[in-house]
């Protein structure tokens, strides 16, 4: 913590302070305890009680399993990022790599981010994710969830 004090990353989701340049100094963060599963009894408990910032303590152990499927989503929730595919017209989804959005985006701006050009040209998305029918046309200013895959249409 100190460490992280004396570069002034805050710890504190809406902290008020800035620097010199006016960038806010708070930021959103997680403990991840590793090895938990070998912790004694109220370890995690006591490390929570002694720590004076707002943090999440987020438990796991690759010994076990425990907590490791979960930790990529808790990380991008944490980061207020959604991840979006994107399928070309025709084709299969491009699994491998998504869009990292902020959340609460919307297919416009998956469009901006694909091209910002191409955005101006949408015509219509059709979307397969939370929420929605596979396949159903979406409207521009439709907020897209994580893992959502959308095909847009110029």
């Amino acid at each position: 913590m100190d460490f992280l004090q004396s570069r002034n990353l805050l710890i504190g989701r809406e902290t008020a302070a800035t620097d010199d340049r006016g960038n806010v100094l708070g930021r959103r963060a997680i403990c991840i305890c590793t090895k938990s599963d070998i912790a004694e009894d109220g370890a995690i408990e006591r490390l929570q009680e002694s720590c004076s910032y707002p943090l999440e303590f987020f438990r796991i152990s690759v010994e076990s399993g425990a907590g490791v499927e979960e930790l990529p989503g808790r990380l991008f929730e944490t980061l207020r990022i959604i991840r979006v595919y994107a399928k070309p017209p025709g084709k299969r989804p491009d699994m491998g790599e998504p869009f990292t959005l902020p959340t609460g985006s919307t297919i416009m701006d998956l469009a901006a981010a694909v091209h910002r050009q191409l955005a101006e040209n949408l015509r219509f998305a059709r979307i397969w994710g939370t929420g929605v029918y596979d396949g159903q046309n979406a409207p521009r200013n439709h907020i897209l969830h994580d893992k959502d895959i959308v095909e847009l249409h110029f």
